[in-house]
This record gives C-alpha cells, sequence and structure tokens, in this order.
C-alpha cells in the first residue's frame, strides 16, 4: 500500500500475526502484533496488496482436525489492518475432510493486476498417496459482498460489562431499520445498531428469566420474549418490553421449552401455544382474550396467524406421539376445523404458509394442506432417512425446501421433488431450519461433528442456488458449531449465532425485500409467524364451452366478504392451454380479463351461444375468497356445477353409457401445472372389479393448463369394453396437480357433477365441530342430500355412491326423510324401502340406487352414514330435465346460494335445507341484489320452522318477504343463518330443463 506495508508470520501459539509499518521511516504504524487467524496450527503466510480494493490478502497452510491440512484465508483492510472476513475462508478442499492422506501445502500469491485479483497455488495432494500437483484458485476482493462475515460479536467480549452466564443467542429479530434484537448471548435482552454496537442490553438478572425462543417485534417496536425461570422452576414468563427496553408486562406460563408465539399486528393480538397446552390469545395490554385448550391433546407447534385471521396450529396426544392434527382456529378461538395427520409432527416451528393459502406441515413427513383443510400431497421428510424430522421454508416462486440430516429437499408447490442437495461429509448434520433470499438463493447451516474425533469440528454456512448448486460456503473456526435460527433482513445480512455465545453477520448478497411466501423461520426477520401477504385464491371450472348457437355458459361469482371488494383475473384456456377467445357479457376478450367484485355482489360472466363452438376451461384467481359456479344452457340441456377441486393426485367418477337410451357419461379434465401432465386411467366395474387401463402420456397426454373432455368410451382402452349398456368407476392418477368434472348427457338433456379425490388423499380426514354440542365430531363418514324427489311420472332420483378405498369394502346406511323428518318411503333398485337401506360397498367400487319415477310425487332428504369414508353424487331425471350435484356440506354458521329468476324466460330458483339436528331450526333469510343491496327479509320460524330432521325445498318467490320484491328479472344472493346445522342445495328450473348447484359457506 502506498505509504505502508505489512509483515505476516505464524506465532509459536500456531496462530498467524501481521504488522504495519510505515514505508519511509520503518515505524510501526496502528497496533502491535494484529491478529489474523482465529485458530492455531497456521504456518507459512503469504501476503499480498490489491491497491483497487485497498485491501491485503493473506494466506497460510493450516492444519484441521484429523491431521488435515488445507489453505486459508483472511483479508485486510489497507488503511487500518482491520480483518474483513472476521473469521477468515478456506481456500482449498483436498478430498475428504477428515483424511489426513489428501492436503494442501505451501501456498504461494500471484497478483493478476489486470483484473484487479489474487490468485492462490499451493502444492496439492487429491489421491490419497498417490502424488502432488500445483494447484490454484481465484480468491475475489471484499466488494463481491456475498459470501463474507460482516462483524463477529463474540460471547466473551460482552460479558465483561454484564453477570450473565447464558453465553448463548438462540436467534436475532431485525427491525425495519436493520436494528438487531438478541436473546440470549451476552445478555438475556439486547439491542444491537447495524454494526453490531449495542444500543441497550439487559442482563438475565434485569429480564428475570433466561430466553427460551426468539424475539418477536410488533409494528409500533412492542418486544415480545418467552423465557424460563432463572431459578429453574418449571415457572416462565412471556414478557412484553417498549423499544426502549423497558418491561411492559410479564405473563406467567408453565412448560416454556415449547411455548411459541405469533403476532396479530392488526388486532394487537399475541397468540401462545403450549400455555395451558392449547393456544391462548393475549392482547397487547397483557390481558387474556380467549383460551382453547382441546381435550386430550396439546399443542407442540408454535402458532401460525393467515391473512384471513385464522390461527394455525399442530397438536398431538401425549399418550401416542405419532397422532397429530393440524387445527384451524377463527379469531374467536373456536374451530374451524381440524385435520388429522398420520406422521409425527415436528415441534417448534414446524409450519409454514404458502401465498396460495396451503399451509406446509413439517415433522416425520412434509405434508401440503389446502386452505379448507384437506391433505393435497405428502412426502418422507428425510428421503430415504424417514425417521428425520424436516421443517418447510417456502421461497419466493413456492419452491418449498425441507432440511433433514444430511440432505436438502426442494419441491414444487404440487410436491414434485426438484432437487436433493448432498452433503460431501458423511458426519455433517443439516439445521431444519434455513432462510431464503428474495433472489431464491437458499442459505442453510451444518455441523460437521468429525468421524475421526467425535464432536469435534465446525459449523458450515451454505449458500444454494434455486437449481440446488453451490454457489459458495463459509467454514467456521474448529469447535464453532451453529445451532441458531439463521434471520435475514432487507440489506442481505444474515444473522446467525453459535453455541460459543458468538453473533455473526454475513453479507450475502440477497438484499431487498422479502416478504412474500415463507422465507424464514416464523414467517420474516420480526418473527411474527403471520403472512403479511395476500394470499391468493383460486377457483376452478374443469369444463367451458359456447358456441354453435346450442350452448352457452354462465360463470356466477359472488363476493361473501361484506365490507371488502375482491380483485382477480379471470383466465380462459383451450385444450392446448393456449388463450381462449369468446364473448363475454358482449365485449370480447382473449384469454384474461380482470374482474372486481364489491362487497355482497355478484356477478354473472355470459357468453352468447353465438360462433363455432369452442371448449376449455376457466379458472380465477383471487386476492379474497369467491363462491362460484358455471351454468351450461342451450338445446343440449340446463347444468350447474361448483368449482372445481384441486387434486394433487387423483380421482374416481361414477361412469354410466346406455347406447339404446343415448345415455353417455364422461369427464372433463384441467391440468393446473406449468409442465404438461401424465394421466392414468382405470376403468372398474360396479363390484369393483378392474376391466380395462388406459394412459395420457407424453404428446397425447394434457399440455400445460391444457383442457380435454371426453366420453368413457373415447378414450383407447388396452381391452375392449362393450359400453351398450355400462355402469362403472373410473379411476384417474396423474402426476401433475389437475381438476375434473363429471359430464352425463341425454336426449335434450346434460348434467354434470362433481368428482371425488382418490384414496391416496384420504390420509387427511377432515373433522367439522358441531357447535351445539360443543364437541369434536367425525363427519368425513356421513354425506348429505339436500334434496331427494320422486314420483308422477316425470321425476326420478339416483344416488350415486363409491368407495374410494382400494382394500376394504363400506357399509353403509342411507336414510330416507320427509319434510316433516319423518320415515319416507320409496322404491330403490326395485325394492319398497322404508326410510332406510343398508348396503355393502365393495372396495374401488360403487352402488347405485335409482328410485323408479312411479307413483306420486314425494319430496325430502336423503343422508348416507358409513363406517368409513365414502363419495357421492345424486342425479335427477325425468321430463322434468337431468341434473347432478354432489353431496352438501353440514353448514353450523351462514351460507351464500345464487339466485336467478326471469319469468319471460321461465327461469326459477329455490333453495333446498336439510336440518341435520334433532331440534327444529329456525332459519333467517336476506335476498340481496347484485350489487350486495338488502332488498328483504324472510324468517322460517315457529309453526314455520324447519321440523327436527326435516326439509323444505321453497323457489324464491314462495318466500314471505317483508316488503314487495320484483321478481320479473333477477340476478342476486340468497343469504341464509339457521339456529342448527343445516345442509342446503340449489334448485333451477326453467322449461323441460332442471339444475342444481353447491351453495358457499360463508
Amino acid at each position: 500500500m502506498q505509504g505502508e506495508y505489512i509483515v505476516v508470520w505464524a506465532g509459536s501459539d500456531g496462530r498467524i500475526y501481521g504488522q504495519r509499518f510505515d514505508s519511509a521511516t520503518g515505524q510501526i504504524v496502528g497496533p502491535a502484533h494484529l491478529p489474523i487467524s482465529l485458530s492455531a496450527q497456521g504456518s507459512l503466510p503469504q501476503v499480498e496488496f490489491n491497491p483497487g480494493e485497498n485491501e491485503y490478502l493473506v494466506v497460510w497452510e493450516r492444519q484441521r482436525f484429523g491431521g488435515k491440512t488445507e489453505i486459508a484465508g483472511q483479508r485486510l483492510s489497507g488503511n487500518r489492518g482491520l480483518k474483513i472476513d472476521k473469521i477468515g475462508f478456506q481456500i482449498s478442499e483436498m478430498g475428504p475432510v477428515d483424511s489426513a492422506a489428501f492436503g494442501a501445502f505451501r501456498p504461494a500469491l500471484v497478483f493478476d493486476s489486470e483484473n484487479l485479483r489474487s490468485v492462490a497455488v499451493w502444492d496439492g495432494n487429491t489421491r490419497a498417496n498417490g502424488g502432488n500437483q500445483v494447484l490454484g484458485a481465484t480468491v475475489l476482493s471484499s466488494s463481491t459482498g456475498a459470501g463474507r462475515v460482516r462483524w463477529l460479536l463474540t460471547g466473551a467480549e460482552a460479558k465483561e460489562s454484564t453477570s450473565s452466564t447464558s453465553g448463548f443467542f438462540g436467534a436475532s429479530t431485525i427491525d425495519s431499520d436493520d436494528s438487531v434484537y438478541t436473546a440470549g448471548g451476552y445478555g438475556a435482552l439486547s439491542k444491537l445498531s447495524p454494526d453490531g454496537s449495542p444500543v441497550w442490553t439487559l442482563t438475565q438478572a434485569e429480564v428475570g428469566s433466561k430466553p427460551s425462543s426468539a424475539p418477536a417485534l410488533a409494528k409500533d417496536g412492542t418486544l415480545f420474549l418467552v423465557g424460563e425461570s432463572s431459578e429453574g422452576s418449571a415457572q416462565g414468563h412471556l414478557k412484553s418490553f417498549l423499544p426502549t427496553g423497558t418491561e411492559n408486562w410479564s405473563f406467567p406460563v408453565q412448560e416454556t421449552s415449547w411455548v411459541g408465539i405469533a403476532l396479530n399486528d392488526s388486532a394487537s393480538i399475541l397468540y401462545g401455544t403450549q400455555i395451558e397446552n392449547g393456544v391462548t390469545a393475549i392482547d397487547f395490554e397483557g390481558e387474556v382474550s380467549w383460551t382453547y385448550v382441546p381435550e386430550g391433546r396439546a399443542a407442540v407447534t408454535s402458532p401460525i396467524v393467515t391473512t384471513s385471521g385464522q390461527i394455525l396450529v399442530g397438536m398431538t396426544e401425549p399418550a401416542d406421539g405419532g397422532h397429530s392434527y393440524l387445527y384451524a382456529l377463527h379469531a374467536n378461538g373456536t374451530v374451524a376445523w381440524i385435520t388429522e395427520l398420520d406422521w409425527s409432527i415436528g415441534m417448534g416451528h414446524a409450519l409454514a404458509r404458502g401465498r396460495d393459502g396451503t399451509t406446509y406441515v413439517g415433522g416425520a413427513m412434509l405434508g401440503a394442506i389446502s386452505s379448507d383443510g384437506a391433505l393435497k400431497w405428502k412426502v418422507p421428510a428425510g428421503g430415504n432417512l424417514e425417521s428425520e424430522f424436516c421443517y418447510p421454508m417456502i421461497g419466493k416462486d413456492g419452491t418449498v425446501y425441507c432440511g433433514s440430516r444430511n440432505t436438502i429437499q426442494a419441491f414444487s408447490p404440487e410436491g414434485v421433488r426438484l432437487f436433493v442437495f448432498l452433503s460431501d461429509l458423511e458426519a455433517e448434520v443439516f439445521s431444519k431450519y434455513a432462510a431464503i433470499g428474495p433472489d431464491r438463493t437458499l442459505y442453510a447451516l451444518s455441523n460437521y461433528t468429525g468421524a475421526l474425533t467425535p464432536w469435534h469440528g465446525w459449523g458450515r454456512l451454505h449458500a444454494i442456488d434455486k437449481d440446488g448448486n453451490l454457489r459458495w460456503k463459509i467454514d467456521f473456526p474448529d469447535e464453532t458449531f451453529l445451532n441458531s435460527i439463521p434471520v435475514l433482513a432487507n440489506s442481505g445480512d444474515l444473522y446467525l449465532a453459535s453455541d460459543q455465545g458468538n453473533l455473526y453477520s454475513v453479507r450475502t448478497g440477497s438484499s431487498g425485500e422479502n416478504t412474500l411466501e415463507w422465507p424464514m423461520v416464523a414467517h420474516d426477520a420480526r418473527h411474527t409467524g403471520q403472512t403479511e401477504q395476500t394470499e391468493r385464491h383460486q377457483l376452478y371450472f374443469a369444463q367451458f364451452a359456447d358456441g354453435g348457437g346450442v350452448l352457452f355458459s354462465q360463470i356466477l361469482l359472488f363476493n361473501p366478504d361484506e365490507s371488502s371488494s375482491v380483485t382477480g383475473t379471470l383466465h380462459l384456456r383451450d385444450d392446448s392451454g393456449s388463450p381462449l377467445t369468446v364473448d363475454l357479457n358482449h365485449e370480447l376478450i382473449t384469454g384474461e380479463k380482470d374482474l372486481e367484485i364489491a362487497p355482497s355482489s355478484t356477478l354473472i360472466l355470459a357468453t352468447d351461444s353465438v360462433g363455432d363452438l369452442v371448449v376449455g376451461s376457466a379458472s380465477v384467481e383471487s386476492d379474497r375468497r369467491l363462491g362460484g359456479v358455471v351454468k351450461f344452457g342451450g338445446s343440449v340441456g340446463l347444468a350447474g356445477v361448483g368449482n372445481s377441486a384441486e387434486l394433487s393426485q387423483g380421482f374416481l367418477a361414477p361412469m354410466e353409457s346406455n347406447r339404446q337410451a343415448a345415455i353417455n357419461t364422461g369427464v372433463a379434465l384441467m391440468n393446473l401445472s406449468d409442465e404438461p401432465a401424465d394421466l392414468e386411467l382405470e376403468l372398474y366395474s360396479m363390484g369393483g372389479k378392474k376391466l380395462a387401463a388406459a394412459v395420457l402420456a407424453g404428446a397425447q397426454g394434457l399440455p400445460a393448463h391444457g383442457h380435454t373432455a371426453r366420453f368413457v368410451d373415447q378414450f383407447t382402452w388396452n381391452t375392449t369394453i362393450d359400453f351398450t349398456e355400462f355402469a362403472g368407476l373410473l379411476k384417474v392418477a396423474a402426476n401433475r396437480p389437475i381438476s375434473a368434472t363429471v359430464i352425463q348427457s341425454r336426449p335434450g338433456e346434460f348434467a354434470t357433477m362433481p368428482v371425488s379425490p382418490s384414496s391416496s388423499q384420504k390420509w387427511g380426514k377432515l373433522i367439522g365441530r358441531d357447535s351445539s354440542l360443543n364437541t369434536l365430531v367425525d363427519s368425513s363418514h356421513s354425506l348429505y342430500f339436500a334434496q331427494f324427489a320422486e314420483g308422477g311420472g316425470a321425476l326420478f332420483s339416483q344416488i350415486v355412491l363409491f368407495n374410494p378405498d382400494d382394500s376394504a369394502p363400506a357399509e353403509a346406511l342411507v336414510s330416507l326423510r320427509n319434510d316433516e323428518g319423518a320415515p319416507l318411503t320409496v322404491d330403490l333398485n326395485g325394492i319398497v324401502v322404508e326410510g332406510s337401506v343398508s348396503v355393502t360397498i365393495p372396495a374401488s367400487s360403487m352402488q347405485v340406487l335409482k328410485t323408479d319415477g312411479l307413483g306420486p310425487v314425494v319430496v325430502g332428504s336423503a343422508t348416507v352414514t358409513s363406517n368409513q369414508p365414502l363419495a357421492g353424487v345424486i342425479v335427477f331425471g325425468g321430463s322434468v330435465g337431468l341434473a347432478g350435484v354432489g353431496s352438501s356440506p353440514e353448514i353450523s354458521g351462514e351460507f351464500l346460494a345464487p339466485m336467478q329468476t326471469d319469468q319471460q324466460e321461465q327461469v326459477n330458483t329455490g333453495i333446498a335445507l336439510m336440518n341435520l339436528s334433532d331440534s327444529s331450526a329456525a332459519i333467517n333469510l336476506e335476498l340481496l341484489s347484485d350489487s350486495g343491496e338488502v332488498l328483504g327479509t324472510a324468517t322460517l320460524a315457529g309453526e314455520l320452522a324447519l321440523a327436527p330432521r326435516g326439509h323444505r325445498a321453497l323457489f324464491l318467490d314462495q318466500f314471505d318477504w317483508d316488503r314487495p320484491i320484483d321478481f320479473a328479472h333477477f340476478n342476486g344472493l340468497l343469504k341464509v343463518q339457521s339456529s342448527e346445522p343445516l345442509s342446503a342445495t340449489v334448485i333451477q328450473t326453467s322449461p323441460g330443463q332442471f339444475a342444481t348447484m353447491p351453495v358457499v359457506v360463508n
């Protein structure tokens, strides 16, 4: 350097030292004996100066555990001689880390003045006892930024000014101004400036407890910390601190080892788990808002809070550690849903929430749970090491990462494994926690424990790119193990800690806003456990068609939120996945249309049936939840179906054909992925016998976002099937997420019906809450059909039940009730049934129960209870038209139903209601216009209330509204509230046509 030079040497203690001198006088400049290396056993140092970067590079030969020698380096600032890299770095990598048969010796430095960089060369042995070679590596300057330690705060240095004996940093929390809050280490709680200098420090005595988790930071600067008692008792505390470090309040907690917290800043509520074994909501003043403790179960994960206000938490039964559950609680502490998991869930931060509303659950398996609690997919957590646990993190593009033992796996949102990053060291163990930058770089911690000298080794930080390739790594000093949660600030600085009480700040180069998805533990650098971003909601309609003068489609979308608008985008695609051009509401669109739906409002998007016949699929992506159905009409008939579910593995669908009666059934398929989808199809008889198989793969498969609609006799089966008169079950498996709808046609009639997820998805059994009993009830074994009718020679009902289990038969009881809840007598399959009938459904098979349409007209409802989960639809037919609808959900609160009337076209719509309780149900109804205005109210109470287990089916104009309503031409929503659990189905009629549609639970 101009005006000075530096001399480096190896000291008698094996460490590398340096000294700066004035080049003119030879006098010492700066402090004497600058320490350059942290570790001992160093020798033969060499130094070069980089004038472009104004820094020195020192390299030396260093012996590591097991006697292996490598080349290490350190960069020093040219004007002060301060260590730039703080802990130094390893330059060479000569064979197995713990084998002395390999090594690097006698380093030398060459400075490349043209490119302003240094090249280190050495005498290396890359083959065990196989002769040496001259090897080298380019050493970049510190201005590259990524992969160097900015500063190091040691526990030993800080303890000199405190009385703490903790010596351990659990994790750091980063504020928006890059201030750093630490728990543990040299103080029980500390605030540091971005350069590592202390702002304030509270000792363990001042805090009154030993921190057992990372601090959580609210938007107003309030800090929350969980700690164990300093005296070692079972009593701990959840404490609140002001931004100045002053204690605000203290809340006593038990068993603090598993206490986790999450914040709901908008509601100023703090949620804690394992307080009283459940979930407790505490306001920011320290007062309890509510507590939920499920009998016989205990919370084991930290909670997370969704944008809709739900609280998600994992629980187990202490008597059976492998029996786990994912709970979704409403903001008031009541249960929204529960999903049973067949694997051991991880303790602590084992949950992550995706932008699409999917919750990823870590533990012995990695599972994906949809926003309504259904299992989408699961994979072993540790590859071949199924006994290992993994904890999920989610990158900006939705990629899910999971570290376990000596591997890191990456999965697409559909559960497809993208890569496996393998450690090159057998004794290296990856941390279950990681951090992901906005550039999709994954930062993973590991510890090498040493095969030759057990529990001697070092920690390592890996930077892994989006394709699973190693970008760079940092080896920390010998006997430094990394045991903290890595936290990434918007500046790109990564904070992590060691078991020695040291806090490291590492420059990564991944700077920028990092709030999308779930990039680090507890979602963000403030550890809120809260999805701050807007989750995207999806509706899928697997069939969309228009044209030929014979067919139109109507997409009905309604916003159930009473206070907020919904914005979104409609996507229309043809069979190839390309944009589809249609006329919607007299506007020609190609592929996409932006949408905005006001609170409590309805939007109808209708085609005109003019022009050539076009077919494809439709989907709606929105920032809030929408309800939706698609309705088809024209000379082919009238049909309606709700949005189709996302199917990650496959589905089952009933099939029927009768050529003499011109009946045919098929399926519409929609690929939800950006990649082509391959499908495998199997056809089963009514008795569960496999009849044939077909494959749609490669060029014959579904293109990215593609679509196909085929009748059952249009697939290329591997054996000949007689479809002259056929009834059976279609089973479809796919390697990409798909959506599907059943299509059935008869002369002048058309029906659509939902499909059922295949047995590969039955791991996530849904359990609901009976609010009237306030106890958990298993609702997965009941199917409800809110409308059942037959007779008059004009109408028949056909209940189709299928067993998704491919190994065990199902025993089911079908119960039929009239409007008063009394047993209903009908002819089913030629047998007179008085109220109920038992049926057996073989594995992978179906059962059809059909009335004969004779005798007087009778109406009511049907319930199917079974010893294992079943799927089912009900089909109505006859001279009134053809319609099909899936089983209706149990509704304990409020639901919405789309309504249309047109007196000129003789279109009328109504609702079928089914009381699921043994008490009378009082019903309150509100009718909303398409803009959300309340037009009228009506009540079914007293003598008009639904009888216990009773039924009622009424068109809109049959209710006793409190004011006159013009039904000449009406579009809007019917809002229904009941004092008892209900099930419901929408009914729509037009001349010679009949359609049923699902309702949407609000």
